[in-house]
């Protein structure tokens, strides 16, 4: 799945949606996406949401600026 779309479902099917956040957000970005879930959750309450934390990447594997 990609972009978040998704296809109508029959009662008792399910469908993952996974978004990453990759880099810096803001506070802004954080109310304003915090606004977004909760007024998605309000539209569908069947709905169920899963908050993962990640991991810093390692200074390795960042790129290097350039």
């Amino acid at each position: 799945m990609s972009g978040g779309y998704i296809d109508p479902q029959e009662d008792g099917d399910h469908q993952v949606v996974m978004f990453t956040i990759i880099g810096q957000m803001t506070e802004d970005d954080k109310e304003h996406w915090n606004g977004v879930v909760a007024g998605l959750k309000q539209k569908f309450p069947k709905v169920a949401s899963v908050t993962l934390g990640g991991k810093p990447t390692p200074a390795e594997h960042r790129k290097k600026p350039a």
